[in-house]
């Protein structure tokens, strides 16, 4: 009887084991499903909202040390993002077009969902919605990109025009 016990021991311990290991391997293969990004409906979002948005169209500077790990790399291990410094270049959005210089600090609030974190290039074209607060502009970088678009053409800009001074998209 108590060599049984000890082999439904030992199998269940096999068992686990396998378990655990299959978990492990198969745990990079899920993949993060995102709605695709649109630029309008990030409009729409950040217009309809209890709490103030800007549109600006410029670059960011920010210590890129200091963003989470991504799936594919990075300096840091991720947990729950970061949020960190960075400085906005560039031009806000009037009923004009994007006319009005900024130069103004931003914190960029960097999500991770699991092993994928948000992204940012520094110093390239941007087009992003940043949500003003009491302590100053925040930029929202999620797993699920959706208020940062790079490299928006002359297009796009020209829609998002036409959303503002629409009253929305």
């Amino acid at each position: 009887m108590i060599a049984a016990a000890r082999m439904d021991v030992q199998t269940l311990a096999q068992s686990l084991a396998l378990t655990l290991t299959l978990i492990a391997i198969a745990g990079p293969s899920f993949a993060l499903s995102c709605v695709r990004p649109d630029p309008e409906r990030s409009f729409a979002r950040a217009f309809e909202a209890a709490e103030p948005y800007i549109v600006v169209h410029g670059s960011f500077a920010f210590d890129t040390t200091r963003m989470p790990m991504t799936a594919s790399g990075g300096d840091q291990p991720n947990a729950s993002g970061a949020s960190l410094p960075a400085r906005f270049t560039g031009s806000g959005l009037t009923t004009d077009g994007f006319t009005t210089p900024l130069a103004i600090p931003v914190t960029l609030d960097v999500e991770c969902l699991g092993p994928w974190c948000g992204s940012l290039s520094e110093k390239t074209d941007q087009l992003a919605f940043l949500e003003r607060r009491d302590d100053g502009y925040h930029l929202s970088v999620t797993a699920c990109p959706g208020m940062v678009f790079d490299t928006p053409d002359a297009e796009l800009l020209s829609r998002m025009q036409s959303c503002l001074s629409e009253g929305g998209c």
